[in-house]
């Protein structure tokens, strides 16, 4: 998870892909699929990154429990200078992301 979260506030897309697996596939609350693979994670956060050079997370709190780890995390320099704090529900296998099943989100 720290990898992710240090190539995620440096901006450095191949880490971050990397610190998920292959097959990650992300849900919006309760279970409506956002995405799913690499590829699509790529693109996405290759968005974000592009639009939104400032973007910053900061982790506010998390807990970890076998291989689930939830956090709360504020990120800053969104598109349009907004601010969004979220609760993420991970699922790690191996040092990977595989799953992200929950990301509830208010701006």
């Amino acid at each position: 998870m720290r990898l992710q979260y240090d190539a995620y506030n440096r901006h450095d897309l191949d880490a971050f892909v990397a610190a998920h697996a292959p097959n990650v596939r992300a849900y919006s609350y309760p279970d409506s699929l956002l995405f799913e693979g690499r590829d699509s994670l790529r693109a996405g956060f290759g968005r974000l990154f592009s639009s939104a050079p400032q973007v910053h997370a900061n982790i506010d709190s998390r807990m970890a429990l076998g291989n689930i780890v939830v956090s709360k995390e504020t990120a800053t320099g969104l598109p349009g200078g907004k601010t969004n704090t979220g609760v993420f529900v991970w699922e790690v296998h191996n040092g990977q992301t595989t799953r992200i099943p929950q990301l509830v989100a208010a701006q």
